[in-house]
C-alpha cells in the first residue's frame, strides 16, 4: 500500500475524525473506505474504456472523409481494406 500526502481544511480534518471515531474507525481507514465509494458509485463512460475511444477515433477520421454523403457499404469495406489489412 502506498502513502499519499493531502490537504484539508482543519475544521474538514475534525470533523472526519469525529466521523471516524463514530464508526470505531481510524482516520486512513475512514478516509480510504470513503474515497473506495466515491469512486465505485462514478459511472464510467464509455468514451473513457480505450478500446471505444479507439473505435470512435477511426470513425471521426473516417466521416472526414465522406463530409458530402454517406458513405455506401462498398466504400466503407475498401476503406477497411486500405486502413486495417488483414
Amino acid at each position: 500500500m502506498v502513502k499519499v500526502l493531502i490537504s484539508l481544511p482543519e475544521e474538514a480534518l475534525k470533523d472526519i475524525d469525529q466521523a471516524a471515531q463514530s464508526a470505531g474507525m481510524n482516520r486512513s481507514n475512514f478516509i480510504r473506505e470513503a474515497a473506495l465509494k466515491v469512486v465505485a458509485q462514478t459511472p464510467v463512460r464509455p468514451i473513457d474504456r480505450p478500446e471505444i475511444r479507439k473505435n470512435y477515433q477511426a470513425i471521426c477520421r473516417f466521416r472526414g472523409v465522406w463530409k458530402a454523403k454517406p458513405p455506401t457499404q462498398m466504400e466503407i469495406n475498401k476503406w477497411k481494406e486500405r486502413n486495417h489489412p488483414r
